[in-house]
């Protein structure tokens, strides 16, 4: 059975590029554009491991509010998640880092090296 991952990103050409090496390494990928569309997919059907951005449009934050609120749920906490960031990583870990503000199992640079993210991701799936 294939292992499912989930891939909430609002840049189409990260998620297409991201779909096109999961699938190519036989995993079952499914993408959502929004939060609102992610949280509608983990509703439906619980994934292995999501991959989330950080940023979206209209909320800066929104994939660490996701992320948290995935890692606060019985249900959800042990889904690994691998957040995706364009953001500087001075700026984005300037604040202590803890379990509850950075839930994240990895974090990636974007663009991201595909060797790297398949590493990452057998991580947990192997």
């Amino acid at each position: 059975m294939k292992r499912k991952i989930y891939i909430i990103d609002d840049d189409l050409d990260i998620v297409e590029s991201t779909k096109i090496i999961l699938e190519a390494s036989g995993y079952d990928v499914k993408t959502a554009y929004t939060l609102e569309e992610g949280a509608g997919l983990i509703n439906k059907e619980l994934p292995d491991l999501i991959i989330l951005d950080v940023m979206f449009p209209g909320n800066q934050s929104g994939g660490f509010e996701l992320c948290r609120n995935l890692k606060a749920n019985s249900e959800t906490k042990k889904i690994p998640i691998v957040m995706f960031t364009a953001v500087n990583r001075k700026w984005l870990f300037k604040h202590s880092i803890d379990d509850d503000w950075l839930p994240a199992d990895e974090f990636l640079d974007k663009p991201v090296d595909p060797a790297d993210l398949l590493r990452k991701i057998k991580k947990y799936l192997d």
